[in-house]
């Protein structure tokens, strides 16, 4: 009964923030919109300098490098594959201290596959459709550029942490998904930020998208608001 009431609570927050954007209300008032992008951009100092801040460019990265994680996801997948045939397959890594295994390259591979890939393929895909379907820019390119490269950062530290669990007594993959959450969010902050400046009415698709991004944080807030985050946790488990 707790999941049922968690997922209505789910819902609803959902449509307020479709009619928040939609309005231009409350949070997507022109003084909280420059407050935004200036935290997107100005408030991360020198880095964001780095970065090109063209139109198209931030959509550009995040599916090339998207691109690019196919090829060490599947070479992960392939030696953690054989491994499981063969245990002493990749035996001589030993003389450099590494001693892989099958079911730790095999999940490694999943995760980039997931969040390496996939991940930063429909990020990218959706920061150049729904700005198009909104006849608008992307809020800020600069920022979505920028944490496109911490994105990747979180890929490796996932690689890492499920290899090698702890590093001199600290845990490796909580400080991956400080990193995809910090980036997600600010993700999803330059997405509404779009949406909220689009100069037509944008179709179903633009829609689904942002809701696919914001339904993460949303599904937590509803769980932590309807006292059924205990129970529900297996969803978020790796």
């Amino acid at each position: 009964m707790g999941l049922i009431t968690a997922m209505v609570t789910f819902w609803l927050i959902t449509l307020v923030v479709f009619i928040l954007v939609n309005r231009g209300i409350w949070v997507f008032t022109d003084v909280s919109k420059s407050m935004s992008l200036f935290m997107l951009e100005k408030a991360l100092g020198p880095p964001i300098d780095f970065v090109d801040g063209k139109k198209g460019s931030a959509s550009t990265t995040w599916i090339l490098q998207g691109t690019l994680w196919i090829i060490p996801a599947s070479l992960v997948t392939f030696c953690g594959l054989w491994l499981s045939h063969d245990p002493q397959a990749l035996h001589s890594l030993t003389a450099w201290g590494l001693n892989p295994v099958s079911t730790s390259l095999t999940t490694s591979g999943i995760l980039i596959a997931v969040y390496g890939s996939m991940g930063m393929l429909l990020i990218g895909s959706s920061m150049h459709i729904v700005p198009e379907l909104g006849a608008t820019s992307l809020a800020t390119e600069k920022n979505a550029t920028l944490m496109s490269f911490v994105w990747t950062l979180a890929v490796i530290v996932m690689f890492v942490g499920a290899n090698k669990p702890e590093i001199a007594g600290v845990s490796v993959m909580p400080i991956a998904t400080i990193l995809t959450n910090l980036v997600l969010l600010a993700v999803i902050v330059n997405m509404l930020l779009t949406a909220a400046s689009r100069t037509r009415k944008m179709p179903l698709p633009a829609w689904m998208m942002i809701i696919g991004m914001i339904s993460a944080p949303i599904s937590i807030l509803s769980l932590a608001l309807t006292g059924s985050l205990d129970s529900a946790l297996w969803l978020f488990k790796r």
